[in-house]
Order: structure tokens, then sequence, then C-alpha cells
């Protein structure tokens, strides 16, 4: 399951990601164009520079975007990690505990039939 997400991620949701990004990008490309003939204007008329801090202001916002956003995927990269790495022995003690009071199996067998379904778990995961 873990294999097919990451297909389904890479060879499905990025190209349409990164092309719609690209149109994002450029609309973003002209609207800055526009904000900055205005202020220009705007700073002829009244005789002050008003766009000194105008493009580092613009550089550093994009900076925090892309910042953001990178720690926003580590974040659930971590998310999904400590999840799965989570999933298997709550998996094992759930499973033996079921074996054991509902099944009535013994406790070495319970506990192997445990081991067996977690380790279907993982293998399902990834």
């Amino acid at each position: 399951m873990l294999i097919l997400a990451i297909y389904f991620v890479i060879g499905e949701c990025m190209p349409f990601v990164v092309a719609n990004l690209l149109q994002v990008v450029a609309s973003t490309g002209v609207l800055i164009v526009v904000i900055i003939g205005i202020l220009m204007a705007m700073s002829s008329l009244t005789r002050r520079n008003l766009t000194r801090g105008f493009a580092s202001g613009i550089i550093s916002g994009i900076w925090q975007g892309i910042v953001f956003c990178w720690n926003l995927l580590i974040g659930a990269i971590a998310g999904i990690l400590q999840w799965t790495s989570m999933i298997a022995p709550l998996v094992y003690r759930r499973s033996r505990g079921f074996f054991i009071n509902q099944c009535g199996m013994s406790q070495r067998f319970a506990s192997i039939c445990a081991f067996l379904v977690a380790g279907g778990v993982v293998i399902v995961i990834i």
C-alpha cells in the first residue's frame, strides 16, 4: 500500500501539482510587475521612494512560503512514519489478546498467530 501510495503521488499527483504551480507562478509574476508599476507611479506622484524594500519583502515572503511548505512536507512524512512504526505493536497486542481471550488459544500459539498477523499488516502497509 505504501509503495502504491508513493507511485500515485509521484506518477499522478506531482505532474498535476507542478502544472498548476507553473500557472500560479506566471500569474504571480504578472501581479508583482503590476504592483511595482503602481508603486512607481505613486512614488513619482508623491516624490518619495515607496519601492525601496518591496523586492526584498517579496523574496523574503516567497522563501518563507517555501520553508513553510517544506516543513509541512517533512512533518507529514514524519507523522506517516511514526504512525506506521506504532501500528505493528498495536496490532500484535490486540490480536494476541483476541486470540487468547476470544479464541481460547494457548499463550505461545496466540503469540505466533499475532506475530503473523502483525507481519501481514506491515507487509500490506509497505
